[in-house]
């Protein structure tokens, strides 16, 4: 998240990794959505128990990612979104 200065990246994975979250948050301007600590629900905006700890959404760095992807066994089992 860090390295993602405009958010796209941080968006991108919401999206393909945190669906719900995505559906459910503004993410209008990206770059503020990556500083953002805590995203309030937009289907409950005066619900303080209906937000998203967006502090706790972390995108594996490079190492890491390939470390899972040699882990995949596609004679197992179909790869997840995440894996895409």
């Amino acid at each position: 998240k860090n390295e993602d200065k405009e958010g796209d990246y941080f968006l991108a994975w919401l999206y393909e990794c945190h669906r719900d979250i995505y559906n459910d948050i503004d993410v209008s301007c990206p770059s503020e959505l990556r500083e953002t600590k805590w995203a309030r629900s937009e289907a409950f905006p005066k619900r303080s128990d209906k937000r998203y700890d967006l502090s706790k959404i972390k995108i594996p760095g490079g190492e890491a990612a390939f470390q899972e992807l040699k882990m995949f066994d596609p004679e197992i089992r179909v790869s997840t979104k995440r894996e895409r």
